[in-house]
């Protein structure tokens, strides 16, 4: 089977919400869109760098697919400053607001260099067990929006297609599932 687009590098692999709360926010994009089945986690990451600083990290974040495009839901916890409560902050729509689109690279140090040369703020970066490595750019007045890059691997790569997998085969039965980190072998 070919590799879908969506999975190779350079493509844009997720599009990114920051939301109040992520199990309503799911709810109302199967609802509208018919995305889904959303697989919801909770998750802290210490250690990360977030405007010149070093803090931590707690979220919720739900995962779906709508046909190849992963939707990726996040909800800030907590009082402490990230890159999520940030834009939620400034925002008093209730259904949230659109936060990143999330790029596939080979090489994250790379794309940091690179948006460095350009004077684009890496407002952004975390990295979980070694393994997985992620840089937000704030491309907010110039895109509409953040860049998030993803250093991608074999193990990303099938985290990703289990939950595609999942959605093409879905019943549209269960459409909010509570067990992300069991789905992605965590």
């Amino acid at each position: 089977m070919e590799t879908p687009r969506i999975w190779q590098l350079g493509q844009v692999s997720q599009v990114g919400f920051v939301v109040a709360d992520v199990e309503k926010a799911a709810r109302e994009w199967v609802r509208l869109t018919g995305a889904g089945p959303f697989f919801v986690g909770s998750f802290r990451m210490d250690d990360c760098f977030y405007r010149g600083r070093t803090v931590s990290m707690d979220i919720t974040t739900a995962l779906a697919y709508l046909g190849d495009t992963q939707i990726q839901l996040v909800q800030p916890n907590g009082d402490g400053p990230n890159i999520f409560s940030e834009l939620l902050a400034q925002t008093s729509n209730p259904g949230g607001v659109f936060h990143h689109i999330h790029l596939l690279t080979d090489d994250v140090a790379r794309e940091i260099a690179r948006f460095r040369a350009q004077e684009v703020e890496m407002v952004s970066y975390s990295e979980v067990a070694g393994v997985l490595k992620v840089a937000i750019f704030d491309t907010i007045a110039t895109l509409g929006g953040l860049l998030q890059y993803y250093q991608f691997n074999p193990s990303s790569q099938r985290q990703f297609k289990i939950v595609h997998d999942i959605h093409l085969n879905w019943d549209g039965k269960d459409p909010i599932r509570r067990n992300l980190r069991e789905t992605l072998g965590h």
